[in-house]
């Protein structure tokens, strides 16, 4: 069973059981190979809420900064209701060199994990107790890129045994293949953004356009599912590729850029 697939059933448990069974989880991956699209894609066909937490940016309580009490502000608006909280970058937090947050953030996780309850920031300073008894939590980073062959290894990345028997399962995130990266431009939110804002590139040029790009820079590509919104930046606002022209005749593309409307 793949990961997409693995996730789907847990997220099918988590809502069947209205938040009752909540099978938290690791997910792994090269950076840029979909675990934060995977996720939140999946959040949304079965209309689950979602916290995003980057966990690098993430201070020990009483340290000025992101702490968690101030990333998870957002769980007061979804009280009694589905919510996954997703701890992004999360091995930068535990890294050894992260010497104010390798522990202390692991701690605090694990209060998130044991408790009912806990305390978010509010207005004014204060303090509000909100329930975490149904929410589920995952654990995503890259760590450097290894491919774990079982939940143990996370050992070695300072993960401590206490937080990987409250979070028992793990799964990795593959790069997306040309085929896969292809069909998430036909898909792409962002192109159909821009070709309602600019006039005189249809929908089905600009994807037309990009697909040849990515299929051209795929090999190089070092970024993973990122290169999809990279170029599609490059592509409206720089006017086309024009450092590639010579790979392919993009004279007439260039020439609409120039006489596009900004509406």
């Amino acid at each position: 069973m793949n990961t997409e697939k693995q996730i789907t059933k847990i997220l099918q448990v988590y809502v069947s059981s209205e938040g009752a069974v909540r099978p938290h989880f690791f997910l792994t991956g090269a950076t840029g190979s979909g675990k934060t699209h995977t996720i939140t894609k999946l959040a949304d066909e079965f209309g689950i809420n979602i916290i995003n937490v980057n966990s690098a940016q993430l201070t020990s309580e009483g340290i000025a900064g992101n702490s968690i009490s101030k990333a998870l502000t957002g769980l007061a608006d979804y009280q009694n209701t589905p919510v996954i909280v997703f701890f992004d970058e999360f091995d930068k937090a535990i890294a050894s060199d992260a010497e104010v947050t390798s522990g202390t953030v692991q701690q605090e996780v694990l209060k998130l994990l044991e408790d009912d309850t806990t305390e978010v920031f509010g207005n004014y300073g204060k303090y509000n107790r909100v329930q975490v008894s149904n929410v589920l939590f995952v654990f995503a980073g890259s760590f450097a890129g290894t491919e774990f062959d079982t939940l143990s290894d996370l050992l070695d990345h300072n993960v401590r045994p206490e937080l990987l028997g409250r979070v028992g399962l793990h799964f990795h995130v593959e790069r997306a293949n040309l085929e896969e990266l292809l069909n998430l431009v036909k898909k792409s939110k962002l192109i159909e953004e821009y070709c309602q804002l600019f006039s005189g590139i249809t929908h089905k040029k600009a994807v037309s356009d990009i697909s040849k790009e990515l299929e051209a820079q795929f090999d190089n590509n070092v970024i993973g599912i990122r290169i999809i919104n990279s170029l599609t930046h490059q592509y409206f606002i720089n006017g086309g590729f024009t450092n590639v022209t010579k790979r392919r005749n993009v004279s007439k593309t260039n020439k609409v850029f120039k006489e596009l409307a900004f509406e």
